[in-house]
């Protein structure tokens, strides 16, 4: 656990090594206002050291990152992204491999975090090996997270009740977190910046050149982009329920399970069973 300088802030990771050296790289991003790096270490990411090295970022103004009054478009959160990448590739890969231009990253987001992930990859493709979007918001604006609140009370009372016994746990830590809200919905430009993000383009979707999971909650108002996915990532409508395919050497894997929009607090097992075989599958058969 430390803090980096990315981009003249100072911004919280947490990294797990791999069991072996030359393992690809997992990083880990987490949706806006409520969500941290911890959500992802608690349920899924301490467990994936067989197969990747692991790396968990906290965005600005969340978890331990420092607080920032602005950057929270998915631009500059991109370019953290990146330095988070090549703070990651410094720390777990030899210097042969830093220089190699083998995909190595699997980039893993939940919500806005899956936004951003999703950009990421396909701002930087050659470094991509696999994404994992979970609860994607498609286009960004349209998510069960409720943006126009105005403070942090009307944004606590409007999650569903087990978000909002995660969030006030601990009086000094709920403190804290109410506290952070409160910064980020009326002191920062974070809503702003959530209201001028713009949909993807269907081509570029369709042409990207890694693995694919998608995962959507039966009760998120989300889910209304996956047919929008399955069509895009693999040029042929799926089947209902869930399907994993592949084609032209990228395994596209799209999953409905049961939950909201919140699903790491409400059905975190399942995502980490999916995530996990996924990469398994992966690293098996294509190394």
């Amino acid at each position: 656990m430390s803090l980096i300088d990315i981009n003249g802030k100072k911004l919280h990771i947490l990294t797990i090594k791999g069991n072996q050296a030359d393992l690809p790289i997992a990083l880990f991003l987490h949706g806006l206002l409520i969500g941290s790096s911890a959500g992802w270490y608690v349920h899924i990411a301490s467990k994936l050291q067989k197969f990747c090295h692991v790396i968990l970022l906290d965005f600005p103004g969340h978890g331990l990152s420092e607080k920032t009054k602005t950057g929270y478009d998915s631009e500059s959160l991109m370019m953290d992204v990146q330095g988070v990448m090549d703070f990651a590739k410094a720390t777990f890969m030899t210097q042969d491999n830093q220089k190699s231009i083998t995909p190595c990253f699997y980039l893993i987001g939940h919500s806005y975090g899956a936004w951003v992930a999703l950009k990421s990859a396909m701002r930087w493709p050659r470094s991509i090996k696999g994404i994992v979007l979970v609860e994607l918001p498609l286009p960004p604006t349209l998510s069960d997270l409720p943006i126009q609140a105005t403070s942090a009370e009307s944004l606590l009372a409007s999650l569903p009740l087990e978000v909002q016994d995660t969030l006030v746990k601990g009086k000094r830590q709920g403190i804290k977190r109410f506290e952070a809200l409160s910064f980020l919905l009326i002191e920062s430009s974070l809503l702003k910046d959530l209201a001028q993000e713009r949909d993807l383009d269907d081509q570029a979707l369709s042409q990207l050149p890694f693995h694919k999971l998608v995962i959507y909650a039966k009760s998120s108002a989300c889910i209304v982009a996956l047919p929008r996915l399955q069509r895009l990532f693999t040029q042929t409508p799926l089947a209902s329920g869930s399907e994993n395919r592949f084609e032209k050497g990228f395994e596209h894997g799209f999953e409905v399970v049961e939950g909201g929009h919140f699903i790491l607090n409400e059905n975190a097992s399942i995502i980490e069973t999916l995530i996990h075989a996924f990469i398994q599958k992966i690293e098996s058969n294509h190394g």
